[in-house]
């Protein structure tokens, strides 16, 4: 049962105390938060506003409707200037609060209590306990047949103004700076706070913090701060975005105007084109995202359905990726994250992706929805669905790699774009991460495309052609590709993608002495040396360097150390791929030659001024093996 308190200026208590600005009536359940409901049951009136108001004239001051949370709890508050107190001075002010449990705010979107049944027309003066609220009942004038009517008012100028609005708010959801309304007439602020409200999903609506009206906007804490001109003009610019609602215009920020990014844009066009389906959509998506980690469907956690009406949600739920857990890293609020990834699917499913690709944090965003829902594409509203099987434009690999992941419906279409990018040697993981070594921008690119039917060849003729482009350190990402049950495979790169990747490391490095000469160092040879490759299509017991006898020639000089015994191995290894014909006369005279020779392998020499990589390593093959007597002879 929601809790509640009456403020204003009262005479003293019976039992003593003196008069003036109290609570004068509290029930039970608000009886311990007093200290913290004060702050929001403070009222001054506008500047400009006459000191001896008559009665026709209170019901021009403006009202106070705000929302907080306070102490894990919803605060609704309302307060009204009513003019004389019990002693005939001017400046009181009626003051009601009511506290909220987060259950008892589920399917409640705050400002839907403005006007509401709950609040009370005078205050109880006599100290008695004031009973529980009980259900928050709604006002049904405040609903989205009211922001309809907003916006056939308003027209092109109202959608435009939505837009900044919107973008301005999730920033300040997300940790940014407050924002403004500024309008005469408190209706018209709960006009555009109710746009808000409902364009958002219940849960993230529910952590809107918000009032109508502040003489020190300033001042105010909240979201969202409405005030009237004549406190906006003396002083509040800086602090934040400002909407002159009477106007229809930002007072500041074209900046912020420039920048309006995909999900303000998506909310404002369907109010635009009354589209309410696509809030029912996004409202499915966001209470359907599984947390991280949880069974799949036929495991222990079942993932149900939500079954719930237009603009319903559960608004005491908690906005961040995982129920219970922080938010998506990176953001103060993780339900920002999760709504922009959800218009970024809507879009995309309604091919809205064609002429502007998605940004980075977008991407992401939408990526970590995606693989969310892989394989529990039964959660997704069916309209995603239908949208994806007509082939949404714009979709490079990675991303169709896990939509294939989501929706079977777009398995066809998916699997041709990302063949076509393997086939061209390019990457499946979408656009490069410069931190990364390219051999893990390439893992990383294979793991997206688990379950999608590609076949192992392509990745490993991809691999080859995207690392000989690309002559750089391997990185610590090739220990976890060799096979060795001490090691875990890369996440996600499940067989036979591993050997694939593996394969086509090995094709690139045995096709190019540039690559080999950038990758193959100590280090990374004595890894090898330790942990033979196993690439695709070897044969289990079969010599894994039959399929990179010149890689093998480097590997096994340079990782073997100084001991004898192992370079003479190495040596006798290396005769056996060249009786099979896999190495040259001059590559296998060379590699034996320094795995003979006495003391530690030596540093490989550069190659000549004005010869590549390719032609330093082959010159003098036309010279045969068993001719050459001597180190450097002709």
């Amino acid at each position: 049962m929601a809790g509640q308190a009456h403020y204003t200026s009262a005479p003293p208590r019976p039992e003593g105390g003196q008069g003036g600005f109290r609570f004068t009536a509290v029930s039970a359940g608000a009886r311990d938060t007093l200290t913290a409901l004060r702050p929001m049951l403070v009222y001054v009136p506008p500047p400009g506003a006459p000191s001896r108001p008559g009665p026709a004239d209170l019901a021009a001051f403006p009202v106070s409707f705000g929302y907080d949370l306070v102490e894990g709890a919803g605060v609704l508050a309302l307060c009204r200037y009513v003019g004389q107190d019990y002693t005939g001075r001017y400046g009181n002010y009626f003051g009601q609060a009511v506290l909220a449990s987060p259950e008892e705010l589920v399917g409640v979107r705050p400002v839907e209590l403005w006007g509401a049944p709950l609040w009370a027309s005078a205050p109880v003066l006599d100290g008695r306990e004031l009973p529980e609220v009980g259900e928050l009942r709604t006002n049904s004038a405040v609903s989205p047949d009211r922001v309809r009517g907003l916006f056939r008012k308003t027209d092109a100028a109202g959608v435009q103004l939505l837009r900044y609005l919107l973008e301005a708010v999730l920033e300040a959801l997300d940790g940014g700076p407050g924002v403004f309304l500024v309008a005469a007439e408190t209706e018209t602020v709960v006009d555009w706070l109710a746009a808000v409200s409902f364009a958002l999903p219940a849960p993230l609506a529910a952590k809107l913090t918000f009032t109508t009206y502040t003489d020190r906007p300033r001042d105010a804490r909240q979201h969202i701060v409405g005030t009237v001109p004549e406190a906006w003009e003396r002083g509040a610019a800086g602090r934040g975005p400002a909407f002159l609602l009477d106007r229809l215009a930002q007072e500041d920020g074209s900046e912020h105007r420039d920048r309006v990014s995909r999900a303000p844009r998506v909310l404002a066009r369907a109010w635009a084109e009354d589209d309410l389906d696509l809030f029912d959509t996004l409202a499915d998506i966001w209470d359907s995202v599984p947390a991280a980690g949880a069974a799949k469907p036929g495991g222990a956690q079942p993932w149900p359905r939500p079954t719930r009406g237009r603009f319903a949600g559960s608004a005491g739920a908690p906005v961040g990726w995982d129920d219970g857990g922080p938010g998506c890293p990176a953001s103060p609020d993780g339900g920002v994250v999760r709504l922009r990834a959800a218009c970024a699917l809507v879009a995309l499913a309604r091919g809205g992706l064609s002429h502007e690709p998605l940004g980075p944090a977008e991407r992401r965003a939408l990526e970590t929805l995606l693989d969310r829902f892989a394989g529990r594409g039964e959660l997704l509203p069916e309209s995603v669905h239908q949208g994806l099987s007509e082939g949404p434009p714009g979709v490079d690999p990675a991303l169709a790699a896990r939509l294939m992941a989501v929706s079977a419906d777009y398995r066809d279409t998916a699997r041709a774009l990302i063949v076509g990018d393997l086939e061209a040697g390019e990457l499946p993981g979408g656009p490069p991460d410069p931190a990364l070594s390219p051999l893990a921008q390439f893992v990383n690119g294979a793991v997206a495309l688990r379950g999608t039917g590609i076949a192992p060849a392509k990745v490993r003729d991809a691999a080859a052609k995207w690392l000989l482009k690309r002559p750089a350190p391997l990185g610590d990402v090739l220990a976890r590709l060799l096979p060795d049950g001490a090691r875990p495979s890369p996440v996600g790169l499940t067989e036979p993608f591993r050997k694939a990747v593996l394969s086509g490391l090995l094709g690139a490095l045995e096709s190019s002495a540039t690559l080999r000469r950038a990758t193959l160092d100590t280090h990374t040879c004595e890894l090898l040396v330790r942990f033979p490759p196993d690439p695709l299509g070897v044969p289990e017991g079969a010599d894994p360097w039959s399929e990179a006898p010149r890689t093998a020639a480097r590997v096994l000089n340079f990782g073997t150390g100084d001991d004898r015994v192992r370079r003479r191995e190495a040596g006798l290894r290396l005769l056996r791929l060249y009786q099979r014909g896999l190495l040259t006369d001059v590559e296998a005279y060379d590699a034996v030659r320094d795995m003979v020779m006495p003391g530690p392998p030596p540093a490989p020499p550069p190659g000549p001024a004005g010869a590549s990589a390719e032609e330093s390593e082959h010159r003098g093959e036309r010279g045969g093996f068993w001719r050459r007597g001597r180190p450097g002879a002709e």
